[in-house]
């Protein structure tokens, strides 16, 4: 199996397994709602032979949004806007789906010890229920906007990330404690999104699988339960701070797929689902390499950004390697107000 064979996800047909992971594309009003920056995006990875777009992430209520410039999909009013961004992807033949995420509670871990600097407060019964109905409702605006399929942001640093972790998680009631408690907030929205959504719009998952507290075996488990409850593929990540802890910062630009080995691991358990892989990867020949070992999609973020058309480059030479070093130049200068691109050496 290649890179460029076709697949199928739910109702969703893919002419590739070349995928755009969710990169924040610093575009969006300050209400949330995609801007000509969004065309220019995504018109040049389309161009550059994409098989799947997953957009930034989109902020499900106003107090889930994490930056400015963000995407939202947390109100009715925007459906208009994202559909012309879904009709102008469908024009060229693309996909498109939506990543829905809250950012959660803001804390600042200062050395590897995770001694916390201060700590969010506990969320209550009834803001846990807003949440929940929030994503729902926000799934729901995403078929009305003409998204292909809707992702859950599930991964560090966020929301439903910081539940999931055992080290951020320190809840004592049933929102918490052993695998099942952190894993129930994200399990209520799969179902209450799957009640909501027709069984063949695709739902997937972004899942941090980096917690060292947590067995490959037990997120093996969790996934083909998440399966079983309707979701249709899994995107593996895990937190980039777990690699940098371990190596020196310029040897982190020689390791592609930094989470390939915990993957490798789940896949092997779940052979029947659609799971993919992302996390550092640049090469086609690692690519090819993560296709053989049975991962059904990969997804990459910098080198899009640095090549826009590195699909169509990857296509003429599967051995082809993205000039992206992997210098977060791109994620500094973004947060100074440029817009998303390359800025290697500047």
């Amino acid at each position: 199996m290649g890179i460029f064979t076709p697949l199928s996800i739910g109702n969703l047909q893919l002419k590739n397994r070349l995928f755009r992971s969710a990169t924040f594309e610093a575009g969006a009003t300050s209400d949330g709602a995609p801007t000509k920056e969004h065309h220019r995006i995504y018109d040049e990875i389309l161009k550059g032979d994409c098989g799947l777009i997953f957009t930034g992430i989109a902020y499900i209520s106003d107090e889930g949004k994490n930056s400015p410039k963000q995407n939202g999909i947390h109100k009715s009013e925007l459906i208009s806007e994202w559909k012309k961004i879904t009709d102008r992807v469908h024009r060229q033949n693309g996909k498109i789906v939506v990543q829905l995420s809250h950012r959660g509670g803001s804390f600042v871990l200062p050395n590897e010890n995770f001694n916390y600097k201060f700590l969010p407060e506990a969320l209550n019964e009834e803001q846990i229920e807003k949440i929940i109905d929030d994503f729902e409702k926000s799934a729901y605006r995403s078929v009305a906007a003409g998204f292909d399929g809707v992702q859950i942001q599930a991964n560090y640093g966020f929301l439903l990330g910081q539940f999931s972790c055992s080290l951020t998680n320190r809840r004592k009631d049933k929102w918490g404690g052993n695998l099942d408690g952190r894993f129930r907030l994200l399990f209520e929205i799969i179902n209450r999104i799957r009640k909501t959504l027709p069984r063949s719009f695709p739902l997937m998952i972004k899942l941090d699988i980096s917690d060292k507290n947590v067995d490959v075996k037990e997120y093996s488990k969790i996934i083909r339960r998440m399966s079983q409850s309707g979701v249709d593929a899994f995107e593996l990540t895990g937190n980039i701070n777990n690699i940098l802890r371990k190596e020196k910062m310029s040897s982190v630009f020689d390791i592609e797929c930094y989470f390939q080995a915990e993957g490798e691991l789940i896949k092997a358990k779940n052979k029947d689902l659609v799971i993919g892989i992302g996390g550092g990867v640049r090469s086609g020949s690692k690519i090819q390499e993560l296709m053989d070992i049975g991962f059904d999609f990969v997804a990459l973020s910098r080198p899009w950004i640095k090549e826009p058309d590195f699909g169509k480059k990857l296509f003429l030479d599967r051995k082809y390697k993205s000039k992206c070093q992997s210098c977060f130049n791109c994620l500094y200068y973004q947060r100074k107000g440029f817009n998303l691109g390359c800025y290697l050496n500047q």
